[in-house]
This record gives structure tokens, sequence and C-alpha cells, in this order.
């Protein structure tokens, strides 16, 4: 396959650094709205949004991500015509590769590395520039749960009567740390049965008061500023003696160099798709009380 390279003009060179920011910060909301489609879906923001990176993407010559956001608009087009109110786990994760590729040639370009070939190569065996959406039907789903051996549900049910009972035992008292209001709601309703003993703090400087006050048990992060990643504020956290013992959860992208570099300092590292709110689930029936 020939080498792909992305060609910036170079009247925007000088303003590339400033317009990645913006964009990841669109694409973080994107995120966070496409994700919270399993209980609704916003269809007028993101084809706001989606149409708004596909033509700011394009002007700025990077036609590989105009092309993936003008596929991701249609589809989202036609799932709106379809009258889907929401969005299976399935087609919440095809959708999301959309970002996860697009995050990748960002961060690329900010390190001065325009060759794309292998990113399109995954992208058209993805087949994601078309306009097919894949088989994700709620009958199909059923088949695949069906499958899960009797074994593994014995298991499970194992696993849970072993846990105390939440109404009676002390509440675990949780942080969640995000800059997305949507993210806290999301949480919020996943985590209907800890909503009591939930805190959330959008900023750092008021998570640490949080933490000073409240003595968390465990720490969920989902934040990314200018200063700190998740697993840059899990790795401070940890070298601190006062927070040895706290569990903390690092929430991030799938394609974020921190699932490798933050793995030592985080407790837990959940990749962000569907199924998050059921894995943090999972690991908090361990921690009752």
């Amino acid at each position: 396959m020939t080498k792909k390279f992305i060609n910036i003009d170079n009247d925007y060179l000088e303003l590339i650094e400033e317009y990645i920011k913006e964009v990841s910060d669109q694409l973080q909301k994107l995120e966070d709205i496409v994700l919270a489609g399993r209980t609704n879906v916003d269809y007028l923001l993101i084809k706001r949004i989606a149409h708004n990176i596909k033509g700011s993407a394009g002007s700025y010559g990077i036609h590989i991500v105009s092309d993936l956001f003008q596929f991701f608009e249609e589809k989202i087009k036609k799932l709106e015509t379809q009258n889907q109110q929401k969005l299976s786990d399935d087609l919440i994760d095809y959708l999301l590769k959309y970002l996860d590729f697009s995050e990748i040639i960002f961060k690329r370009i900010e390190v001065k590395n325009y060759e794309i070939t292998d990113i399109i190569e995954k992208i058209e065996s993805l087949n994601l520039l078309s306009d097919e959406i894949p088989d994700f039907s709620v009958e199909k789903k059923k088949e695949k749960d069906n499958e899960i051996s009797a074994s593994k549900k014995e298991e499970a049910a194992k696993d849970i009567s072993n846990v105390k009972d939440a109404n009676t035992a002390e509440k675990i008292k949780i942080l969640l740390i995000t800059d997305s209001a949507l993210v806290f709601k999301i949480f919020s309703t996943a985590l209907e049965e800890y909503k009591d003993s939930l805190i959330m703090s959008e900023s750092i400087p008021k998570a640490l008061l949080y933490m000073i006050k409240f003595k968390p048990d465990i720490i969920i992060v989902n934040y990314v500023d200018d200063y700190f990643s998740g697993t840059g504020l899990a790795a401070m956290l940890k070298l601190s003696f006062a927070f040895q013992n706290t569990k903390i959860i690092v929430i991030t992208s799938k394609n974020d160099d921190a699932l490798i570099k933050g793995a030592k300092y985080a407790d837990y590292i959940i990749q962000k798709d569907a199924k998050m709110y059921e894995k943090i689930l999972e690991i908090l029936k361990h921690f009752k009380k």
C-alpha cells in the first residue's frame, strides 16, 4: 500500500496546536453524549458537533477526519430516521471508533507525525467509510447473552451472595472527578445503589479539598486538563502517604498511552466504552463495607 500522509495547509500550521486543543474538547463532549445514548439519544447535539468537526477538519486539510465524520453524521441521521431512542452497547462502541481514530490522528499531528497509512488500513478494514450500519439487533444480542454458560452464572450468583447488603452495611464513600455534568448524570443513574455516597468534583483543586474532608474509599477519575491526566492524578495520590490505601479507578480512552504508563499507579484502568459502567459496578461490589 502506498504511504499516505496528512497535508496541512501552510497557512494553518501556526494555528494547528490551538485547533487540536479545541477539537479534542469537542471529541470529549461528543464521546460523553454518545455514551449517554444508552438511555436517551440527543441526535440534534450529536449532529451539530459532528458537522462542526467535519467542516473544521476539512478546512485544515485533515481530510481523513472530515471523511470519518461525514459517514458518522450520515449514520447518525439514519438512526434518527429509524427512530432509535436508545443505542445498544455494540452500536455505541461502533460509533466511538470514529472518535477513537480521530483522536489518534490528532495526537500524531501534535507530534508532527503526518503518516496515517496504518490508520487508513484499520479504518478500511472496519468499513467505517461506508453508508452501512452493522446489524446490532436486539435479537442478536439476546442470542449472545444466552450463550453464557451455566457455570459462569452460578459463579456470579455466589459472588453476589458473598457481598454484604448495601442497604444495611456502611456505605463506601466514592469521589467522582469529572468536568462533565453529563458524565456525572450518567454515573448517578448507572450507579443508582451508590447515589447517597457518590460525590462529584469538576476540578482538581476542589477534588483535593473533598479528599481531605470526606476521605473517600474509592476515587473514580474521568478528567483531563492542561496540567493533569487521570493517571497523572493517580500517580500523585499514590505517592502521597495519605492516599496510598485509597482505591483509584481511572477511565481513559482506548487509544490513550496512559493505559500503559499509568497502570502502575491506578488500581484499575477502565477503557471508555459502553461497558464501562458495568465494569465499575463489578469493581465496586467488592468494596462494600
